[in-house]
Order: structure tokens, then C-alpha cells, then sequence
């Protein structure tokens, strides 16, 4: 997939573009090909990935005089780092489970802040689990400054308890850990 890389519709506008071939050239990173329409993984030599159109939130962000968020942007550092070079996003907003969890949400955290780039966690559809993680990481780090963890709201069936969403606010357990207790039954039938 590498020589046919050339196909303009996945490519960034340059200087961008050339920076993309050059890693692709010298062997760090690689293409692959993930089915009609749908845009190529870039891949780098570490385990990165990154789609490749996500350089274009740079083009975006000139052209608006509002501030960007990178949402469901950003799955690691890499994706974070590319974002921040490019200065394409105001804010960017961790998923944990697109982001290795806790760590790598600090890790992402910490890049943004030496851009002076400020972060929110935001929430999928998780239990009181995953809601406690992704308070403890905005807990974690100054760079956090913001958060929406309402995510266990949308469940028809949540489990675990240490976790309470009033309407503009998380109350969490005094628990050691995340806080949160699950009990055996509360996981039967679940898959």
C-alpha cells in the first residue's frame, strides 16, 4: 500500500503531506489499506495509528473562528501529538478506553499542556466502573479541566455502586481504589 499511498483523497494538505511520506519512506511508519471508502491507517513502528484524514482538522481550524475540539479524534499520543504540531485543535477531549486508560490519558494530558492546549474527559457508554476511572483521571491532572462523565446514565443496566450522578454533579465513594463495589450477582448475565 505504501506506493499507492499518492491517492489525494486520504493525503493532508502539504506541508503535511510530505511529512506523512517521508515517515512512510524512512520506514516508521506504514499504510494499510482498510476496505472501500473508509480512510487508511497509518501505522508507525512503535504501534501508533492515526486515520490519515486527521491531519485535515488543521485546514478546518483556519478557516473558523471557533474553538475545535478533537473528540473521537484522539486514540493515544500519537493522534494527540500530530493534532498539537499541526495546531489544529483549542482543547481535546480523552476518551479512557480510546487511550490506554488512566495512563495514557495522563500521557495525553501532559503532551497537550507543553502546547498550552488544556483537556477534557469525556464519556462513552460505561458502568460506574468506567465512570469512576475517568473521574480519577480528571482528579489526576491540572491539564484535565474539564469533564462530562454521564455516560452510565444512558445505560439500561449499570452495575457497581461508589458512583453518584446527580444532574451537574459526580459524587464519589470515600472507597480505597476507584470506589466502587461490584457485587457477583449484579455480573450474572452479562457477557
Amino acid at each position: 500500500m505504501n506506493q499507492e499511498i499518492v491517492d489525494n483523497r486520504w493525503l493532508p494538505p502539504s506541508p503535511h503531506r510530505e511529512e506523512v511520506l517521508r515517515v512512510i519512506r524512512i520506514g516508521r511508519a506504514h499504510v494499510e489499506e482498510r476496505g472501500h471508502n473508509v480512510p487508511p491507517l497509518l501505522i508507525y513502528e512503535d504501534g501508533g495509528t492515526m486515520e490519515l484524514p486527521r491531519v485535515r482538522f488543521a485546514e478546518v481550524r483556519k478557516q473558523l473562528d471557533v474553538p475545535i475540539m478533537a473528540d473521537e479524534a484522539v486514540h493515544g499520543v500519537h493522534d494527540a501529538r500530530l493534532l498539537l504540531e499541526l495546531g489544529a485543535v483549542d482543547i481535546i477531549n480523552i476518551k479512557l478506553m480510546k487511550s490506554s486508560g488512566i495512563i495514557g490519558a495522563r500521557r495525553i494530558a501532559d503532551l497537550a499542556e507543553q502546547y498550552g492546549v488544556p483537556c477534557q474527559i469525556g464519556s462513552m457508554i460505561e458502568s460506574t466502573v468506567g465512570t469512576a476511572m475517568g473521574a480519577h483521571a480528571f482528579l489526576s491532572h491540572e491539564n484535565i479541566r474539564t469533564s462530562e462523565l454521564s455516560g452510565m446514565r444512558f445505560l439500561s443496566r449499570n452495575y457497581g455502586e461508589g458512583v453518584r450522578l446527580d444532574r451537574y454533579s459526580l459524587a464519589l465513594s470515600e472507597e480505597p481504589g476507584l470506589g466502587v463495589t461490584v457485587r457477583d450477582e449484579e455480573l450474572t448475565g452479562l457477557k
